[in-house]
């Protein structure tokens, strides 16, 4: 993990983080809704990870006294927010994804909220899922609200993705930073170990203030990586907090391969996605069998297995139609590596 800032640090002041690795098509977008909130206290660092497209030329292209680029070797998503915390001023940081987007009242809520509430340390607001496009998908993050626990978001993670949070900068020099040898659940690890600094500092706003772009080559869809970073992930709380991670733990894991049942039937694995669901029913039946999500997954690993493909695809038409009813997520995703650093 990269050490925190030497320098002083500047009070009202938000240090946002970007980082980008081959978003070209949507870098522009990221950056015009960091630059057109209504919260004007703010830099943006962007920090371009190695890209290989034009993402470097098109943040450059961009004239704002506000906006900095830093180009870097490619390191990862990990290393790049590192970076742009070891430069940042503000005695807040916030993070946004190269190919996500913030709502303009964003900033103006959150750091709002912050100032309200002292006991506050980390925010997190909902986000609305939209498709590569950038056309709502109907679905939301998890529509929690209030004080989140340390149980609750190691076996949740509700707050979904890193573009949602903003969180005082003395946390992280508190907590530490990102984890560099992590290629997936980098953001749940920072969030679970700022969780631990004191009792109830972790707080959602319940507003949709960003959307956040799913879309092909997400390290989210990589259930393998997933998985593994997943345990290393469980092995580090288990040092850090055993005796807050057992009564949970088995909720986790269930959880967890409930999700990457999901990833891996959206990749078309179907029958690792049923392994995954088998594992998730068995880790922790009552929990997951009473998640709508579980089911749904279920029906469709089942009539794919049993009927024509074709058949199958109108089925899943419908049960994708379903699930947008329902508005959220299915609970588990983290921010994926691919998005701001080659893994």
């Amino acid at each position: 993990m990269s050490g925190a800032s030497s320098h002083a640090l500047t009070p009202g002041l938000v240090t946002v983080v970007m980082a980008a690795y081959n978003v070209g098509p949507f870098v522009t977008d990221a950056i015009r809704s960091v630059l057109s909130q209504t919260y004007v206290a703010f830099e943006l660092l962007v920090i371009d990870d190695g890209s290989t497209d034009d993402t470097g030329d098109r943040v450059a292209g961009i004239r704002d006294p506000r906006l900095r680029l830093i180009q870097q070797a490619n390191a990862g998503l990990s290393a790049a927010r590192n970076t742009g915390i070891a430069h940042g001023t503000g005695e807040l940081i916030a993070f946004i994804d190269g190919d996500d987007v913030w709502l303009p009242d964003k900033l103006a809520r959150q750091v709002a909220y912050l100032r309200a509430h002292p006991e506050a340390d980390l925010t997190f607001a909902w986000s609305r899922i939209v498709d590569e496009g950038g056309r709502d998908t109907g679905r939301t993050s998890a529509r929690v609200s209030g004080v989140v626990s340390f149980e609750r978001l190691f076996a949740l993670n509700v707050v979904g993705n890193g573009s949602a949070v903003v969180l005082r900068r003395d946390v992280l020099d508190r907590a530490g930073t990102f984890d560099e040898q992590l290629r997936a659940e980098e953001d749940h690890d920072v969030w679970l170990r700022v969780s631990l600094l004191r009792p109830d500092n972790v707080h959602c706003v319940p507003e949709v203030l960003s959307l956040y772009r799913m879309r092909v080559g997400q390290m989210s869809k990589d259930w393998r990586r997933m998985e593994t970073a997943w345990h290393r992930l469980l092995d580090k709380m288990r040092a850090l907090a055993a005796q807050r991670v057992a009564p949970v733990e088995t909720e986790a894991r269930s959880r967890m391969y409930r999700y990457l049942a999901y990833i891996a039937y959206e990749g078309q694995e179907y029958a690792q996605a049923a392994a995954h669901l088998r594992t998730a029913v068995v880790a922790s039946p009552t929990t997951i069998l009473r998640d709508r999500g579980t089911w749904l997954v279920g029906a469709g690993v089942l009539a794919r297995a049993v009927l024509p493909p074709r058949v199958h695809l109108k089925l899943d038409g419908f049960a994708r139609r379903l699930r947008s009813l329902g508005g959220a997520e299915p609970v588990r995703p983290a921010a994926p590596a691919s998005r701001g650093g080659a893994a």
